[in-house]
């Protein structure tokens, strides 16, 4: 049964603590609170609501600034805050086990988070976007995470979990002892400028540079087995792969390497600064949302050998008058999207 609670009503003598005296409008169902429907800036729930879980979307985009959780509540659920611009205060409580994906999506007012002892999962891009958060904080009873200088890795150190959006440093350097970085790890920092990858590592997730505006070169230990740099572009060690090119790289026209085979997802993603690019004719896969958002790119032509397009491959690309490309590639959902040029097929 969906019940629906005035908070003035259940928090009592909760408000006077804080010195207001809001109104806010809570939906539950069963033990988890799955709307947020109130206009309070600052919200307290109250232990007598008996919630264990917020549900996803629950606060999503909602205009609150300070959330302070029950310790009943065990889990977050995906996109729970998402879009909170305003929110600069959460406070997780001891107890809270797992975070979804996307739970704090865009909350760009957020600053610090301090992980309670009891969390042990927290999802893909959880805080996504989060462009002001300068550091995580965790507890040394906590038995899955660690953070070191406000990045948060698991216990043992060898995975980077999250790298905060808003941490100012412009240089990173990945500790040595890392061996995997998780999807999304670094995606959405705002002030980096060179991200430096240490030869140990072995796995580097999907889209893990995502949204870095600013970054202008990704640099690899040579000893590294599984990854090189050229240029500041990561690539896959044998050069098949173009995982990554710098969003925040000021050159006009970028030339894919020979021998490349497949742009991978998100590769050039936002990269707003270069207006030709030469694919060559080695390049069989272009990824999903390889070059969203390019919104500088004049001019593309895609060779034969081009086989996949991906989905939203090219979305956005407002300056593209014209693309050239062979009747035999397959072309993904929305590939050619929100682009005003036409598509010229060539047989």
């Amino acid at each position: 049964m969906i019940r629906k609670y005035i908070l003035l009503a259940l928090l009592g003598s909760c408000l006077p603590a804080f010195g207001q005296s809001a109104l806010a409008d809570f939906v539950l169902q069963g033990d988890a609170l799955v709307a947020y429907t109130g206009e309070a800036r600052t919200v307290v729930i109250s232990d007598a609501l008996g919630i264990r879980e917020i549900g996803d979307k629950a606060f999503a985009h909602s205009a609150v600034v300070s959330v302070t959780l029950p310790p009943g509540v065990e889990a977050i659920g995906d996109w729970a805050f998402w879009g909170c611009a305003e929110l600069t205060d959460i406070s997780l409580p001891e107890g809270l086990v797992r975070i979804g994906d996307w739970a704090f999506l865009g909350c760009t007012s957020l600053q610090r988070l301090s992980v309670p002892d009891s969390l042990i999962s927290v999802g893909d891009w959880a805080f996504g976007n989060c462009s002001s958060l300068t550091a995580i904080e965790t507890g040394e009873g906590n038995p899955a995470y660690a953070a070191v200088d406000g990045v948060l890795f698991d216990k043992s150190g060898t995975i980077l979990t999250i790298y905060p959006g808003g941490k100012p440093n412009s240089e990173y350097i990945i500790p040595e002892q890392v061996e995997l970085i998780r999807n999304l790890a670094f995606s959405g920092a705002v002030h980096l400028v060179t991200v430096r990858i240490p030869a140990g590592l072995r796995y580097i997730g999907n889209s893990a540079f995502y949204e870095c505006a600013g970054l202008a070169g990704i640099e690899v230990d040579p000893e590294n087995p599984e990854y090189h740099s050229s240029n500041g572009v990561l690539f896959d060690k044998a050069g098949a792969t173009l995982l990554a090119y710098p969003g925040g790289s000021q050159n006009p026209a970028y030339s894919i390497p020979y021998g490349v085979t497949v742009i991978g997802d998100r590769a050039f993603y936002g990269c707003a600064g270069f207006t030709s690019i030469l694919i060559p004719e080695s390049v069989t896969n272009i990824g999903q949302e390889a070059f969203l958002g390019c919104v500088s790119l004049e001019a593309v032509i895609l060779g034969r050998s081009v086989a996949d397009i991906g989905d939203r491959a090219f979305y956005g690309c407002a300056g593209l008058s014209q693309i050239l490309l062979f009747r035999s590639s397959r072309l993904g959902e929305d590939a050619f999207g929100a682009v005003p040029g036409e598509l010229v097929y060539l047989d």
